[in-house]
């Protein structure tokens, strides 16, 4: 009998699913797909394709959406810089973060900060 992915994925979701635990609590470290494989004991080539099938996304979008959503919360409660809030989000550089935020939002970090938060200042 042939298995596909999908049935792969589905075999491994709860492996899987402990994988995207791992990666919403460690957004902010460097993650290889080496480390989130050993979260499920999978191979770091099989990995991306059984996460992608179970959750619809590759890990690398998965860590940047938590990522994006971790410093979106800091834009808008905490009186950090940009580097501040990239280093604490994870991001390798105050000018990856902007450019990665930019590209999700349609808007820098600082434009979203100041259309969501209004004339007053964090």
């Amino acid at each position: 009998v042939q298995t596909t992915v999908g049935d792969n994925a589905l075999m491994h979701r709860k492996s899987l699913q402990q994988a995207d635990k791992y990666i919403r609590e460690h957004y902010m470290e460097e993650l290889s797909l080496a480390t989130l494989a050993a979260q499920c004991n999978l191979h770091p080539n099989y990995f991306p394709r059984l996460y992608t099938t179970a959750f619809g996304l590759t890990p690398a979008q998965r860590i940047l959406s938590c990522r994006i959503a971790a410093a979106k919360m800091l834009l808008l409660t905490q009186n950090c810089s940009m580097s501040e809030i990239a280093a604490q989000c994870g991001f390798s550089s105050q000018t990856y973060f902007g450019y990665k935020f930019k590209e999700v939002l349609h808007m820098t970090p600082l434009q979203y900060r100041r259309k969501r938060l209004g004339s007053r200042k964090p």
